[in-house]
């Protein structure tokens, strides 16, 4: 018996809390809604709305989706153009700094080329050679075209590690010679 008293103890006051929750939450939310929430948090008001003023409330909705895009985009720079290029070394610098003029964000940018393949083009664009920082010659193979895959990962290592310093003193010397 004493295992059957446990048990209606236990159903007794979750019927209690169950009844209670409804009671103190329910009761409020109906009759008190804050006049102060944004349309977004009434949606029996909204629903409520006519049409034009559901197209109003979208078009002020949209008017502060973009203020707050526009405060978060930042100017564009050329590290911001870099990064972008080293991830789609075959669009042009108008392209990149076009889209990134759009967006103001790195990440949208990548995004956009790696889900079309490309940037869209700017206005009045006159198309020039896709990489404008290389002054190579197109008839000398690339640094990557030379790379060689190493069958060992020390040897690999080794070879990442030259490249990268090769990297470092190419980037060392532009940078000299802009001074």
């Amino acid at each position: 018996m004493d295992d059957a008293t446990t048990i209606n103890a236990v159903i007794a006051i979750l019927v209690i809390f169950v009844v209670l929750r409804y009671v103190i939450f329910n009761g409020s939310e109906e009759h008190n809604p804050n006049p102060d929430a944004p349309i977004a948090h009434r949606p029996d008001e909204f629903r409520e709305l006519s049409n034009i003023e559901q197209h109003a409330a979208a078009l002020q909705a949209e008017r502060i989706t973009r203020e707050y895009d526009e405060r978060q985009r930042r100017p564009v720079t050329q590290s911001m153009i870099e990064v972008v290029q080293a991830i789609a070394p075959n669009v042009s610098v108008a392209q990149i700094r076009w889209d990134l003029e759009k967006t103001g964000n790195i990440e949208a940018t990548v995004e956009r080329y790696l889900s079309e393949g490309t940037l869209p083009h700017p206005p009045k664009y006159d198309p020039e050679p896709a990489s404008t920082s290389s002054t190579r010659n197109p008839t000398e193979p690339s640094k990557a075209s030379k790379m060689e895959w190493k069958n060992t990962k020390e040897e690999r290592q080794e070879q990442l590690l030259k490249q990268r310093q090769t990297m470092l003193e190419d980037a060392r010397k532009k940078f000299l010679d802009k001074k």
